[in-house]
């Protein structure tokens, strides 16, 4: 026989509370959101140091160059006006997904973040 489903403790969420996030939660977004002026997109800081954006907004190749060590760098310039460089370090195009680390302080030792 089939087992019952147990009814979730939780309280129901109000329709507004499912769609729509709260000030507080909005302006956390606004600040973590970054721009990306090399293709005039944009992206958001996430969890690691990482930054999350559409494939379309970065500039990445193709040819497997990316796996075999050359580097694909972005611009970032944040909500406060800081500028710095990002490498391009995962792409999937169908999805139109791309995500951006900091640069390789072996590689690129004049600017990474000491």
């Amino acid at each position: 026989m089939g087992s019952k489903k147990r009814p979730s403790k939780k309280p129901a969420l109000r329709s507004t509370e499912r769609t729509h996030p709260t000030e507080a939660i909005r302006q956390r977004v606004v600040a973590a959101t970054v721009r990306l002026p090399g293709k005039g997109g944009q992206g958001v800081l996430v969890p690691g140091g990482l930054i999350l954006t559409a494939a379309h907004c970065v500039k990445w190749y193709v040819t497997g160059g990316m796996a075999l060590g050359d580097h694909c760098v972005e611009e970032v310039v944040t909500k406060a006006g800081k500028t710095f460089l990002a490498c391009v370090c995962a792409v999937e195009p169908v999805a139109d997904i791309a995500v951006l680390e900091a640069p390789d302080d072996q590689v690129f030792f004049d600017d990474a973040e000491t």
